[in-house]
C-alpha cells in the first residue's frame, strides 16, 4: 500500500529512514517499474513457455505481452538459434546465469535484430530453479554503427594506399623530367598540392566523388585565375568517381600551371575557356572536356618529352580508357579530353550508405 502524506513524515534524527522506506515498496510499484523499463523483461519456463513479459516487448519485438504469455518463447528465435535455446536451458538447469549475451531475435514483422541478453535462472521456495528471467536489449543500433565504423576504416586504408602509390608515381616522374632540384621541387610540390585539393573534394563524400566544376575551379583559383574575367567554365552537374577524378584534376593542374609560366595567365589579355558536355554514348555516357586558351603572344608548346605533355597525351587516356590532343594555333592552345564516365563505387555505396 503507498503511504498517506501522514505515514510519510521524516523519522527522528535516531530513527532509520531507509527500514522505512523499503516498508513501503510493494509488489504493485516492482511491476509498475517493471512494465515501464525500456528492455524487454520476459519469465519463461525451462522448456520455454513465456510466463510473464512486460509492455516493451511490443515495442522492441513487436509482439504485445498477450501475444507471447502462454507461447512459446521459440517464436522471437531465428530457425538457426534453436540449439542456441537447448543450450542456454541446460545451463540454467545447472543453476548457472548469463550476462550480456549478444545473440539474435526475431520480431514478429519477421526481421532479425540483434540484442544483448542477461538470464537469471529463478528458485522455489524448496530452491528448485523452475524459470528463468531475462532482460532482453535491442543493440540494432550500435551493431551498425560498428559496422560503419569498419567500413570507414576500410574505405580510408583504400584510400590512402592510393594517394601513396599516386605520390610515389609522381615523385619518381617529376624527378625524372626535371633538371635540377629547383625544378623538382617546384614541379612536384605543384603536382602535391593538385592532388590534395582532389582529394579535399572527394573527402567530402563517403562515396569519394568529386564536381568537376569545384574540381577545375579550385585548380585556376590556386594558379591566380579570376572566374568572371580573365577564366570562364561552363557545363552540366558531373560528378567524377575517385579514379578519374584524380587523373582529370591532374590534367587540369598542368594546363593550369603551363598557362602560369607561359600561356593565358601569364600575359595581360589572355583568357581560359573551359567547358564540357555528357554526350549519350553505349554502353558507358561519354565525358568531354574543352580547355581554350586565346590572347597569347606566343603559343606555348609545351615540351613534347616533358611530364606535363606525357601525362595529357598518354597516361591520362590510358588510366581514363578514353582520348586526348594538344592543338597549338598562331595564338591559342586547345586541349580536348574525352573518356567514358564509368563511376567505381565505394564501400559505402556497395553497403547502401548514402553519401
Amino acid at each position: 500500500m503507498i503511504p498517506n502524506s501522514e505515514d510519510t513524515q521524516p523519522e527522528s534524527a535516531s530513527g532509520n529512514c531507509a527500514t522505512g522506506a523499503k516498508e513501503y515498496i510493494s509488489n504493485e510499484m516492482l511491476l509498475a517499474i517493471v512494465q515501464q523499463s525500456d528492455d524487454v523483461i520476459i519469465v519463461r519456463s525451462l522448456e520455454g513457455e513465456v510466463l510473464y513479459c512486460n509492455a516493451a516487448s511490443e515495442r522492441v519485438l513487436g509482439y504485445k505481452p498477450s501475444e507471447l504469455i502462454g507461447q512459446n518463447v521459440w517464436q522471437i528465435y531465428p530457425e538457426d538459434r534453436r540449439v542456441e535455446f537447448e543450450q542456454l536451458a541446460g545451463r540454467f538447469r545447472k543453476g548457472e546465469a548469463l550476462e550480456d549475451f549478444e545473440t539474435v531475435r526475431r520480431r514478429k514483422d519477421g526481421r532479425d535484430i540483434f540484442v544483448s541478453v542477461t538470464l537469471y535462472p529463478l528458485r522455489n521456495s524448496a530452491g528448485e530453479i523452475f524459470a528463468a528471467a531475462g532482460i532482453t536489449r535491442d543493440i540494432t543500433s550500435r551493431k551498425d554503427a560498428g559496422d560503419v565504423q569498419k567500413l570507414v576504416a576500410h574505405e580510408l586504408q583504400h584510400r590512402v594506399k592510393n594517394m601513396l602509390s599516386a605520390v610515389r608515381s609522381l615523385l619518381i616522374q617529376t624527378a625524372r623530367q626535371s633538371a635540377d632540384l629547383e625544378g623538382f621541387l617546384e614541379g612536384f610540390t605543384g603536382r602535391i598540392d593538385a592532388l590534395a585539393r582532389v582529394q579535399g573534394l572527394m573527402s567530402r563524400t563517403v562515396a569519394s566523388i568529386a564536381n568537376f566544376e569545384e574540381l577545375v575551379s579550385e585548380e585556376l583559383l590556386a594558379h591566380g585565375g579570376r572566374l568572371g574575367e580573365n577564366v570562364s567554365i561552363e557545363g552540366p552537374n558531373v560528378n567524377l568517381g575517385r579514379a578519374a577524378a584524380a587523373t582529370v584534376a591532374m590534367v587540369m593542374h598542368e594546363l593550369a600551371a603551363n598557362s602560369v609560366k607561359f600561356g593565358a595567365l601569364a600575359v595581360e589579355n589572355g583568357s581560359i575557356a573551359v567547358s564540357w558536355d555528357i554526350e549519350e554514348s553505349d554502353p558507358l555516357p561519354v565525358m568531354k572536356i574543352d580547355w581554350v586558351e586565346i590572347g597569347l603572344d606566343t603559343v606555348p608548346d609545351m615540351n613534347a618529352g616533358g611530364f606535363g605533355r606525357q601525362l595529357i597525351e598518354r597516361a591520362a587516356p590510358h588510366q581514363l580508357n578514353g582520348e586526348a590532343s594538344l592543338d597549338f594555333g598562331d595564338d591559342a592552345l586547345r586541349c580536348c579530353l574525352k573518356f567514358p564516365l564509368e563511376q567505381q563505387p565505394s564501400e559505402f555505396e556497395e553497403n547502401g550508405l548514402s553519401h
